[in-house]
């Protein structure tokens, strides 16, 4: 027959002398509860203040950089083309294809530059 004694003994011996009982309510449940309490202090105000504020930052830069785009590029390639089309089709009128109409304008401007060679002073 077993003795109380002996019993008790052999529960503690079983349980290994409860060393993982007392281990566990002195180091494991008080690191679980400080790094539940670290990372709910770093995730409310460390890294999503700092996520957050990086996503407004380039939210904002992409906001900037499509007014730059729309008022500021998009109208100087804008003007270069109304500027390229209007002088265009002022050059469409003495484009004739004829060759004497080239040479017309050939003879014509080399006499205005003779002309003004001629009768401006030196």
């Amino acid at each position: 027959m077993i003795r109380w004694r002996d019993r008790w003994a052999a529960t503690i011996l079983r349980n290994k002398y409860y060393f993982d009982e007392l281990y566990d309510a002195i180091f494991i449940k008080n690191a679980v509860r400080l790094s539940n309490w670290l990372f709910r202090f770093d995730d409310l105000w460390v890294i999503d203040p700092i996520v957050d504020g990086v996503g407004k930052l380039g939210r904002r830069l992409s906001e900037i950089g499509r007014w730059v785009d729309t008022n500021i590029v998009d109208a100087a390639v804008n003007g270069v083309g109304a500027v390229t089309n209007w002088f265009g089709g002022a050059v469409r009128v003495i484009q004739t294809g004829k060759a004497q109409n080239y040479l017309l304008v050939g003879l014509v401007s080399v006499s205005v530059l003779v002309g003004a060679f001629l009768l401006l002073p030196k």
